[in-house]
């Protein structure tokens, strides 16, 4: 048992925030004067950090720091106590000059899925009853040999097979149709048995919800930047239920 010294208390964290090149191979500068800092976490959905900081500080590097950030060039990080807690890549930038603040808009690095196409060269994908971790994994693969941008995944199975066909293009020739972002495939998916989150810089997906517990899936004091409100929400408590039957009616055939 802790004592009221040593147990952890939310929003009591030290927080620093960093822009770092994309994949965070190099640091650009620190936030400096910064005035509010929020981000969250979410189940089958791109997460946000949002910073505004203050252009008219004591700090004469700030200006300088900011004016060479740009969107999906630069990531933000964020750590607390000097541990990383959420990163992604910057995806708006707002500068307030009457105000004299300046506001980064930041995604979590699944926003790179809605970046990419479903462009299969020279091949077809054509699987018939594979589990739905198979169709997942070969969509974020596909994507993510397009442009790296340092994340590492973990994918369970779910038990749910599914049957999926993705046309390729054989040059010369081109395929005609419409090409699908693999963020929205990857979002429809969801909707026939498996679950993802991004958790810094790794994905995790599968049947989440029956899956083993890990270090990195529960959540602690460092997932919050302030105090949380706390929902109990009975309309989210259901979700779509569908019904079978054969075609004999309310009694169905003997053979259904």
């Amino acid at each position: 048992q802790l004592s009221d010294a040593q147990a952890p208390s939310l929003g009591c964290g030290q927080y620093e925030v960093y822009f770092v090149t994309r994949g965070g191979t190099s640091l650009v500068c620190r936030a400096l004067n910064t005035i509010s800092l929020s981000f969250d976490r979410r189940l089958n959905d791109v997460s946000e950090c949002r910073i505004t900081a203050q252009t008219n500080g004591v700090d004469g590097n700030c200006c300088e720091c900011y004016a060479q950030i740009r969107p999906w060039k630069h990531e933000l990080a964020v750590f607390r106590d000097g541990v990383m807690v959420w990163v992604g890549p910057i995806v708006d930038i707002t500068h307030r000059q009457g105000g004299l603040t300046v506001e980064f808009i930041a995604k979590d690095l699944f926003t790179w899925f809605d970046k990419r196409y479903i462009e299969i060269f020279n091949t077809d994908y054509d699987v018939e009853d594979v589990d739905i971790k198979d169709v997942f994994d070969f969509l974020v693969t596909l994507a993510y040999n397009k442009g790296p941008w340092n994340m590492t995944w973990s994918f369970t199975n779910t038990g749910i097979p599914i049957t999926k066909f993705y046309p390729g293009y054989f040059p010369p020739d081109r395929w005609g149709g419409q090409y699908t972002l693999v963020g929205d495939e990857l979002r429809d998916l969801t909707r026939s048995g498996i679950d993802w989150t991004v958790i810094k810089r790794q994905m995790i997906a599968g049947n989440l919800e029956t899956a083993d517990p890990t270090d990195f899936l529960i959540i602690t004091d460092q997932v919050f930047a302030t105090i949380p409100d706390i929902t109990i929400a009975g309309t989210g408590m259901a979700t779509k239920v569908a019904v079978a039957g054969g075609q004999g009616g309310y009694y169905g055939w003997a053979d259904d």
